[in-house]
């Protein structure tokens, strides 16, 4: 090794050394920012124990409502702009108004989130009960001019549909005629309500009638009259379907005035827990295939959310001398109870419920806080 490259060495450890000391004197200065960072505002001489705010990573306190709202407020002003009740050419994108220019080639304007979705029927619903607590009617004008909207342009397409079945536009198949629960319960649930909220049965008769002749007489069944589908394989359980259909049931008793619609639904719900419901764990298994011996067990965050909101909704509306009550009540009371213990240490729940390890799951998350909450 000659002279220049020694030197050159030389030089290049010195660079490194000068490099990991920079390194190290960099940590020790940011942990010396964190730890004072960190450091605690006060003590047991200045402010009393029970006083001091825990360093917890979650910021536990009590709910503003003001700022509650406001959040609400910008989840209404987003959907708003991003779910048009618009009609579209959908080849030319050109506006479309009035029924007589319903035509092969109409369609919804395709904004972010489909407007009868199962995931929308939720929404509506509770874009109503948000109206109903602020006083503000923008929640609930959100949910009518949508609705409207529906049940205004179903004449068309529904005539469209007898002529024709190829080119309709999907969504408005999938409105029209429902191949599944998912098509069909969560928004006949929420256009029940807003009808009965707003007064507009006569308007919404026909869609909402069109959704129950589904449920009450299309819908797959199992021999003892459960809900059910042939898939993933032949006689098959979801739990999703408690909330895609049962509350609907309740909702269409109140409607009608009909008792029947509410024993229906009381009788399901116990045929539900009956299959899914494990009690060694308080919770509701995923899914329940009829051939299947011992019947797998996976405890999904979001389909006990829809058992335990279907729970929520069908006790509102159940009578309080039904006889099923008490028995449906005790299958809340315990659900719930289960669901608390299992509740991560940032405040959501897991994917899977008894799986800590999967990932913090923010739907069941919102429908567990929303029917435990006083």
């Amino acid at each position: 090794m000659n002279t220049n490259e020694r030197s050159s060495m030389k030089s290049k450890k010195g660079l490194l050394t000068r490099l990991a000391m920079l390194s190290i004197l960099a940590f020790q200065v940011m942990t010396g920012q964190l730890y004072a960072q960190k450091a605690p505002v006060g003590n047991d001489s200045s402010t009393p124990l029970h006083l001091l705010t825990p360093d917890y990573p979650t910021p536990y306190g009590v709910p503003d409502a003001v700022a509650v709202k406001a959040t609400l407020d910008r989840v209404l002003t987003y959907l708003d702009a991003t779910t048009p009740p618009t009609l579209e050419n959908k080849r030319s994108k050109q506006p479309i108004d009035g029924l007589d220019a319903i035509d092969a080639q109409t369609q919804l304007v395709r904004g972010d989130f489909r407007l009868a979705s199962y995931e929308w029927g939720v929404t509506y619903s509770a874009m109503l009960r948000a109206g109903v607590i602020t006083g503000d009617q923008a929640y609930t004008h959100y949910v009518t001019k949508r609705l409207d909207f529906l049940s205004t342009i179903a004449p068309g397409f529904d005539a469209l549909l007898k002529k024709e079945t190829a080119n309709v536009d999907p969504q408005m198949r999938q409105i029209l005629r429902p191949h599944a629960l998912d098509d069909a319960g969560a928004v006949c649930a929420a256009m029940i309500r807003t009808a009965l909220l707003t007064d507009r049965k006569s308007q919404y008769a026909w869609l909402i009638d069109n959704y129950m002749d589904f449920i009450l007489t299309k819908e797959y069944r199992l021999a003892d009259g459960q809900f059910a589908r042939n898939r993933p394989f032949i006689n098959t359980v979801w739990l999703d379907d408690m909330y895609m259909s049962l509350p609907a049931l309740v909702e269409y008793a109140r409607y009608t005035g009909d008792p029947r619609y509410v024993d229906q639904a009381a009788r399901q719900v116990l045929l539900f827990k009956e299959k899914m419901f494990v009690p060694s764990k308080g919770l509701f298994r995923h899914g329940w295939v009829q051939d299947m011996d011992p019947h797998p067990a996976f405890f999904w965050g979001r389909a006990n959310g829809w058992a335990i909101l279907t729970l929520s909704d069908v006790l509102d509306v159940l009578p309080a001398q039904h006889p099923d009550r008490p028995a449906i009540l005790q299958l809340f009371r315990t659900h719930a109870e289960a669901l608390a213990a299992l509740q991560g240490g940032f405040g959501f729940w897991h994917q899977l419920l008894d799986k800590p390890d999967s990932y913090l799951e923010t739907s069941c998350t919102a429908i567990y806080t929303y029917c435990m909450a006083p």
